[in-house]
């Protein structure tokens, strides 16, 4: 008899560390956006543009927002550039001094976040 409970304790334990491993295995994902420009001295900006069930469906969503971006007209004197997951553009402003601006996209597990601890 006390044979049959150990085994049932260790089913039982087993089951858990299984499901608790399905769980994490099965975490969503979340598209960030980040803004960054040159000259300014300011930090990258981060945004969450969505969340997914799944790194594929976030990895289509990021091609997508890719996708949009590059379909969008130029300015004049504007120069925009895809280079892997980030899009680079070069604008001139009324001065004639030239921007530099990146634009890139990131899939992560909704358990990372890119800006860092939070303080408390």
């Amino acid at each position: 008899m006390m044979r049959l409970a150990r085994r049932a304790s260790l089913l039982v334990a087993f089951s858990l560390l299984t499901s608790a491993a399905t769980a994490y295995a099965e975490c969503a994902w979340v598209l960030w956006e980040e803004w960054s420009s040159v000259p300014t001295a300011l930090q990258p900006v981060f945004s969450v543009v969505t969340g997914t069930s799944t790194e594929a469906s976030c990895r289509d969503k990021l091609r997508k927002e890719i996708g949009q971006f590059e379909a969008l007209r130029l300015r004049p004197g504007e120069e925009r550039r895809v280079d892997g997951d980030s899009i680079l553009t070069r604008i001139p402003d009324a001065r004639g001094e030239i921007a530099h601006g990146m634009r890139k996209f990131i899939c992560l597990p909704d358990t990372v976040d890119p800006r860092g601890p939070k303080g408390k």
